[in-house]
């Protein structure tokens, strides 16, 4: 059996100039003859770990080896010291009493309390110091470690390098990101197991004050500096919309929407008893009171089908809703029909949506 360490770099980005964060993980030394790297997002990257082993059985979730952290290579939670064909088992786990499977999971475990811990109490990172990330640190017996620097131009060549910081005695890490806070910055990490990968990332979060907030589009947890950000920067889920991110999704469907509801609407307004206008505008409205608050898949979705063209027509573009059908009589019988009772609900409710 092949006993060469694994070892893997982090690179992890911060373009200033424009705000772009990215995420580079590389083998550069492992049991395999394929050296293999992949970009990743540092916001989302460890959030999109949880539930990622099954909470009932010893093994990991379908797709797993999608996230980026497992370079599409197949990890085995079973601990054996034989090697199985294609499993990525880490070397260095042999030399201490734990298995792949109690320290990934525990490290994983770790990860999604602090995760969720941290959005329900709405508390800043910062919180989480570097004294109590340093007792996991010990406790998984991570050995991953670190260096940064700023981008700066090579002498005499049209290239740059982010050379590492020396420390002193008077170095200070907030007066050094105060100082440059314009300048593009990398975090470079050596990483020796899947626990220092997950690890090193978060540790950069805690460095510049992350905190973890709930996507009010596609639901799932992102990093942030400030809770005021709604949406993380995922591709959205939404059928049709899946090539843009969370945000500009959710702003082009509600543009959609909102024309779709006018020519309703008008053609309402036109053809149609007001009363039943006004049984549009009361349904409608609630949906959409709905989208404003939380603009999530399901709630979209319902507004959609609402204002779907099958809906309308079965539930307000009846034949007898015309007006040139409806005399006086007819309007106020129809009134009648759609009334709403002292809490605002319809009492006539069967037919509508």
């Amino acid at each position: 059996m092949n006993d060469k360490r694994n070892i893997y770099t982090v690179r992890i980005t911060n373009d200033n100039e424009n705000g772009i964060i990215t995420g580079l993980l590389q083998e550069v030394q492992s049991v395999y003859t394929d050296n293999r790297q992949v970009e990743f997002n540092p916001l989302t990257a460890l959030c999109d770990l949880q539930g990622m082993i099954s909470s009932t059985i010893n093994r990991f979730m379908d797709g797993y080896d999608k996230h980026p952290f497992f370079l599409g290579r197949k990890y085995s939670l079973e601990y054996s010291r034989e090697r199985k064909e294609g499993d990525f088992l880490d070397m260095m786990v042999f030399e201490d009493d734990d298995t792949p499977s109690s320290t990934l999971r525990r490290s994983l475990e770790i990860l999604e309390n602090i995760i969720s811990v941290n959005y329900f109490e709405l508390s800043p990172m910062i919180k989480f110091s570097l004294s109590e990330f340093e007792i996991i640190k010990q406790s998984l017996k991570l050995k991953f470690s670190c260096e940064f620097g700023f981008k700066e131009k090579m002498l005499f060549l049209d290239r740059f390098y982010y050379p590492p910081i020396t420390y002193s005695y008077e170095t200070n890490l907030k007066t050094i990101f105060e100082e440059n806070k314009e300048v593009p910055y990398r975090f470079f990490y050596t990483c020796y197991s899947m626990e220092d990968i997950i690890f090193s990332v978060f540790h950069y979060l805690i460095l510049m004050n992350y905190k973890f907030n709930l996507c009010k589009h596609c639901s799932k947890y992102f990093a942030t500096t400030t809770l005021k950000r709604k949406f993380c920067n995922r591709k959205s889920p939404y059928p049709k919309y899946e090539h843009l991110e969370c945000e500009q999704a959710v702003r082009n469907i509600k543009q959609l929407l909102a024309r779709r509801r006018k020519v309703i609407y008008d053609k309402l307004s036109i053809y149609y008893a007001y009363a039943v206008l006004e049984e549009f505008l009361f349904f409608c409205d609630r949906k959409k009171d709905d989208v404003d608050c939380a603009p999530n898949i399901y709630n979209l979705n319902d507004y959609e089908k609402f204002l779907s063209k099958d809906n309308i027509k079965a539930k307000f573009m009846k034949s007898e809703y015309l007006s040139e059908n409806i005399g006086i009589e007819g309007e106020k019988a129809l009134r009648d029909k759609f009334a709403y009772n002292k809490n605002n609900f319809p009492i006539y409710s069967e037919e509508l949506p």
